[in-house]
């Protein structure tokens, strides 16, 4: 996620700043908020795409487009949300494998952080959520995407 350009360059604006600055702790506490938000939404994409990409392997594109236009409808930004809303209509299978990656290591924490950050910062609430709170959950919450792919891929 770090990639995405505009993610990297808040990041890069974050980093300049000076904490002991008051001026310069605001900035970085709304420049948070965007990176929640921002995060959340390349989340949403990568799903979406991981999905698109497992099932156009069907090479039906019927199916391909039935899947693709109902996952839209979903909210599956939470953990138990991809579990039950996308994993388990793959498979009970899927869905126990990605719990087992995921759950005690901690990335599941760190991606539920941010997105219950973005919630907050959706519903007009300011996040407790920290600029260095983010970069830490960061990595971790990227993983939660890595370990759905992988669940996905066939084979």
């Amino acid at each position: 996620m770090r990639d995405n350009k505009d993610i990297k360059r808040i990041v890069e604006l974050c980093d300049g700043l000076d904490d002991d600055n008051p001026d310069h702790r605001d900035v970085k506490k709304y420049l948070t908020q965007f990176l929640v938000i921002k995060a959340c939404g390349i989340y949403e994409n990568e799903i979406d795409k991981i999905i698109y990409e497992r099932v156009r392997r069907t090479c039906d594109e019927e199916v391909t487009s039935f899947v693709s236009g109902t996952v839209s409808a979903y909210k599956h930004l939470s953990i138990n949300s991809i579990k039950g809303n996308i994993l388990a209509k793959f498979s009970t299978e899927r869905k126990r494998e990605f719990a087992e990656k995921i759950e005690g290591s901690g990335v599941d924490d760190a991606y539920m952080n941010i997105v219950n950050a973005r919630n907050e910062v959706a519903h007009g609430h300011d996040t407790a959520m920290t600029y260095d709170e983010f970069i830490k959950n960061s990595d971790g919450a990227d993983c939660v995407i890595v370990e759905l792919e992988a669940v996905l891929r066939p084979g």
